[in-house]
């Protein structure tokens, strides 16, 4: 897991994020052409983008918790 200060791990953090945005992208991309409808992809690519913030305000929130302990 990614260790050490949050600022210190921004580069490392969105890095990870463009990363599996771009993977994302290439499966959706794969999905509609495969017959996939817009409407899914649509619903999948909203879901996609609020769990990965989500994911983010958790690892910021659990490391500001951890470091005032």
């Amino acid at each position: 897991m990614i260790k050490g200060k949050f600022i210190d791990n921004l580069p490392k953090v969105y890095g990870i994020y463009t990363g599996g945005f771009l993977v994302f992208i290439i499966l959706m991309a794969i999905a509609e052409s495969m017959g996939m409808s817009a409407k899914l992809i649509g619903i999948f690519f909203v879901a996609f983008t609020v769990g990965i913030y989500e994911l983010l305000v958790i690892y910021q929130e659990r490391f500001n918790w951890m470091h005032i302990m």
